[in-house]
């Protein structure tokens, strides 16, 4: 069975299969993808904001595995997370339940 992370869209964070927070993922200039930034020998999954000098990786086609491992490399990495991906599953949590 694949592991699916889990994203709160409500408290804006992301958790593994265990229900830990991986990530607040929260962007306080609210940049659309399409208006960051691509290099041209970046990969099409990879973004960079001009305002606040960070990477953003679009999650859409990552599997669990280098989701977790791109935090563990950059732990102030932004993400892109759409509400219709198939790899994260929407939960909003209430009081620390579902």
């Amino acid at each position: 069975m694949e592991k699916i992370l889990e994203f709160d869209p409500v408290h804006r964070t992301l958790r593994d299969t265990d229900g830990r927070i991986l990530k607040k993922v929260n962007c306080p200039k609210l940049k659309s993808w399409d208006s960051l930034s691509v290099s041209s020998d970046a990969q099409t999954l990879r973004r960079h904001c001009d305002t606040c000098e960070k990477s953003v990786i679009d999650t859409a086609l990552l599997t669990y595995e280098e989701v977790v491992d791109a935090v563990k490399q950059d732990p102030q990495v932004c993400f892109r997370i759409r509400l219709d991906q198939g790899n994260i599953e929407i939960k909003v949590r209430h009081d620390g339940q579902y």
